[in-house]
């Protein structure tokens, strides 16, 4: 047992589904083969080639006579994920993830009941599962008090302690307090590297990475996700990578898309979403790639594209109603409407806002503004005046709450909605937007911005070049300063690696960056370009 326990700590799956399969078959006790059964169940889950054998390995697990509270509670809490997860019985999944917190708090959540390390896991595990259902259902206030509870009696269980920070950055991020949320997502992220939890760490990454990418901070998302690709090709097997295991959570894979999406060329991540869509069989992961594909195209305005736009977004349809997920139906209703309001057919995006509206309580509060941007963008379209104070109105939030990702989209929207009336403030928003584009990284939006001027008749500056009174390298972010740095002192990039503790492609990465932002032409040039600025004297 202490085998398979360790290899599921360590996210060696493929081994710990066969340790515990073979503790199952090899002992007589029905509550160590319970245990046995749904150690390799979770296992099981996980692994993307064995993932259908989850269920099976469960009801074994059901199957045994024993009456351990504890094994009942984590046997409720995974038979919950794995109805919304594999099953897609979304509703009935939910319901019995709020039985199984209820059991647990009625079993120890009571003061002065004292509880083992065994019973603590249990709670946290129920505790989980009732959280990401809480989510799901778009519950803000329950979100808070779950994270809040599970905070309170983690104690010391350093998973219980990890995943109670990730909740309540995930609680906080849905009731718009943003600031908190990253440094609560941040926590988690570090703590699970140092505690080296491969899965809780690849679970913190994904949820890190999420905010960072919400708040514009695209160079931190970029390495947190690579060092995420990497860890999961290191410990998921010959699969490369997991499946997905519980509702409420993000593929890394998608996240490393939309960093690729403003950061890169957005055709080239296209082109990589589609490969990724093929291998991609899990419905609730697919219906992302399909609508960023979707959003994206509409956004950039490829000419020919649109019924590509139209081919998406019905695939993500589709994937969502075999998932019976609430939230992300939800939340594609509002990127449906954005591409379609984006195409110019305004009837039917205003139904998908509609669809939104009627199915429920108001949500993720960077989804409510994202609902009134698109009714703006319907507006402008119209030729209604009100629709520009809308997109003003949502501007001035979304600077407020630091939601820079949707911020560059507002200030482009507002630029183009300005052209027929105010051309002269239609250049100043666009030429806002490139430079806040180009302060965060964000290259696809800064080339829109650019463009949006050229069309105006408005001279730009040339990408890769600084402009008048501003040095090269203060258009790097921190951390290609640093590697900047490293490079002129003449450090390789596995020296840099080491020396920043950064994988050898994510250094790469940053140097294609930073040759491209300062116009080096190599890190000779660059080396020179560093020189120059050390020694230009600083004004008095």
């Amino acid at each position: 047992m202490a085998v398979a326990q360790l290899a599921t700590e360590m996210g060696e799956q493929e081994i710990a589904l066969d340790r515990w399969t073979n503790l199952a078959s090899g002992v007589s006790d029905p509550t160590l083969r319970a245990t046995a059964f749904l150690g390799a169940s979770r296992a099981a889950a996980s692994l993307m080639e064995r993932k259908e054998e989850a269920f099976t390995l469960l009801e074994l697990a059901l199957s045994q006579a024993t009456d351990d509270p504890v094994l009942s509670v984590e046997i409720q809490s995974h038979r919950a994920n794995l109805l919304q997860v594999q099953k897609h019985r979304a509703g009935e999944g939910r319901r019995a993830a709020f039985d199984a917190a209820e059991k647990a708090r009625q079993l120890w959540g009571k003061p002065p009941v004292e509880i083992d390390s065994r019973e603590r896991d249990a709670y946290v595990a129920a505790l989980q599962v009732a959280f990401d259902s809480a989510l799901v259902e778009e519950n803000g206030p329950a979100q808070l008090q779950i994270a809040e509870e599970m905070a309170q009696m983690a104690g010391s269980s350093e998973e219980g302690s990890i995943w109670a920070e990730q909740d309540r950055a995930t609680a906080l991020m849905f009731a718009g307090r943003v600031g908190e949320a990253v440094a609560s997502a941040r926590l988690a992220w570090t703590q699970a590297q140092q505690r080296m939890l491969p899965m809780l760490t690849l679970s913190a990454g994904a949820n890190l990475a999420s905010k960072l990418i919400d708040t514009g901070h695209l160079d931190e998302a970029d390495e947190v996700i690579s060092e995420c690709v990497e860890l999961e090709r290191r410990v998921a097997g010959s699969g490369e990578r997991f499946a997905m295991i519980k509702v409420g959570t993000w593929s890394i894979h998608d996240l490393r898309h939309q960093i690729w999406l403003s950061r890169g060329d957005w055709r080239d991540a296209i082109a990589s979403l589609e490969r990724e869509v093929k291998l991609q069989s899990q419905p609730h992961f697919r219906m992302h790639l399909h609508w960023h594909i979707s959003v994206w195209l509409a956004r950039c305005g490829e000419p020919g594209r649109s019924l590509e736009v139209e081919r998406h977004a019905e695939a993500s349809r589709q994937d969502a109603l075999a998932a019976d997920c609430r939230r992300c139906s939800r939340e594609l209703a509002l990127k449906t409407a954005e591409s379609l309001a984006r195409l110019g057919r305004l009837e039917e995006a205003e139904k998908e806002l509609q669809a939104w509206d009627e199915n429920g309580r108001p949500g993720l509060l960077n989804d409510m503004l994202w609902r009134r941007h698109v009714a703006a963008l319907i507006a402008v379209a119209r030729g209604d005046p009100a629709g520009i104070a809308e997109i003003e109105a949502v501007l001035a939030e979304r600077d407020r709450l630091g939601l820079v990702g949707a911020l560059l989209w507002t200030r482009l929207d507002l630029a183009g909605a300005l052209i027929g009336s105010d051309r002269r403030r239609a250049a100043e928003e666009f030429r806002k937007a490139g430079d806040q584009a180009a302060a965060v990284g964000a290259a696809t939006e800064q080339h829109l911005a650019e463009l949006g001027l050229r069309r105006l008749g408005v001279r730009t500056w040339r990408r890769g070049q600084a402009r008048a009174g501003e040095s090269a390298l203060d258009r790097l972010s921190d951390r290609e300063r640093e590697i900047a740095t490293l490079i002129g002192a003449g450090h390789s990039n596995p020296e840099i690696a080491g020396r920043l503790f950064l994988s050898r492609k994510t250094v790469e990465r940053h140097v294609s960056n930073i040759l491209a932002r300062t116009g080096a032409r190599n890190r000779t040039d660059l080396a020179r370009l560093l020189n120059v600025q050390e020694a230009r004297p600083t004004s008095g």
